[in-house]
């Protein structure tokens, strides 16, 4: 019995450890996801003045929530005196972040000023709450990235146990991210069945023509010839039904399905931004995407591939 117990466990060490050296876990794609994260928080904190983050409501009159863990938040230690000044430091580390410099120390970072904006700030979206949870699963991925930039080649595995537990570490983190944005596509898709005008196809109407959130000015003229016609516009309510289904789903799907997923997931993103505006959300869910289903050997053979034609023709 012992001796069956045994084999199993090594057995079960033999695919974990070739599933961690199976391929680098720290890639150039997971780099453009935290640097688009980075550029999606810094722009939110540039262009928002303390006064509108940290306006005061019911809850939280002071307009800044420091109770429990939220007082390890970078703007409660600034204090209300110095909001503005926390906020121009956190853009500027930001862009350090995006530049993808030293991921082992911005990557701790970039986590606090997510943590600190979700939790501090009154006013948000949920982009902000996206970038906090990604960011936080992230940190093992970028503690053990022994990179100086997250644009280089990863490290070929060196197959000792220290490196195999590494990577080990950092493609669960990758898991974890991966499992996450699955749920965060499932809720969204399933907490929809239950309003009423999701099911029947007209909720698209309400969200397009309503004044505050609707559809931009710009582009009313588009927005009335759609809402008008009823078939049109109950297909696509449901399809955003579906694309969300879908990208839920793709957690399980065999790889060679990703890039039309990835894809839908893109237009869903890109459509919500053009009607809405919502710059910073939809941009922080295309960097969940990337996160979500990269696309790491065909999209890294194409890009190293036109590099090193480009470096023929030039030399």
């Amino acid at each position: 019995m012992l001796v069956e117990k045994a084999k199993g466990l090594d057995a079960l060490g033999l695919r974990a450890s070739a599933w961690a050296n199976h391929a680098a876990p720290w890639s150039w794609t997971i780099g453009c996801a935290r640097s688009l994260l980075a550029l999606c928080t810094a722009a939110t904190l540039a262009v928002n003045g303390a006064d509108v983050l940290f306006a005061p409501t019911l809850d939280v009159p002071t307009g800044l929530a420091c109770d429990g863990v939220r007082s390890a938040g970078l703007f409660c230690v600034a204090t209300h005196e110095h909001l503005d000044v926390a906020r121009w430091v956190a853009v500027l580390a930001l862009l350090v972040v995006a530049s993808g410099y030293r991921p082992r120390v911005t990557g701790i970072v970039h986590g606090w000023i997510s943590f600190s904006l979700h939790n501090n700030a009154t006013v948000g979206n949920g982009g902000d709450q996206i970038a906090a949870a990604l960011t936080l699963l992230l940190l093992p991925l970028t503690l053990t990235d022994p990179r100086r930039w997250h644009w280089e080649a990863p490290p070929p595995s060196r197959g000792t146990t220290g490196d195999t537990v590494t990577r080990l570490v950092a493609r669960s983190s990758v898991w974890a991210v991966r499992v996450q944005v699955a749920i965060i596509y499932f809720h969204a898709a399933a907490g929809k069945l239950s309003v009423q005008e999701w099911v029947d196809g007209t909720v698209l109407y309400y969200w397009f023509t309503d004044p505050h959130v609707g559809a931009a000015p710009w582009l009313m003229p588009v927005v009335r010839w759609f809402v008008n016609h009823g078939t049109l516009l109950a297909l696509t309510t449901w399809s955003v039904l579906v694309i969300e289904f879908l990208l839920a789903a793709a957690l399980v799907m065999d790889r060679r399905y990703w890039p039309p997923v990835f894809a839908l997931g893109l237009f869903l993103h890109a459509g919500i931004l053009a009607v809405h505006g919502l710059f910073t959300f939809a941009l922080t869910m295309m960097a969940a995407l990337v996160l979500y289903l990269p696309p790491e050997r065909a999209a890294a053979r194409r890009l190293y591939s036109s590099l090193a034609l480009r470096n023929r023709w030039t030399t």
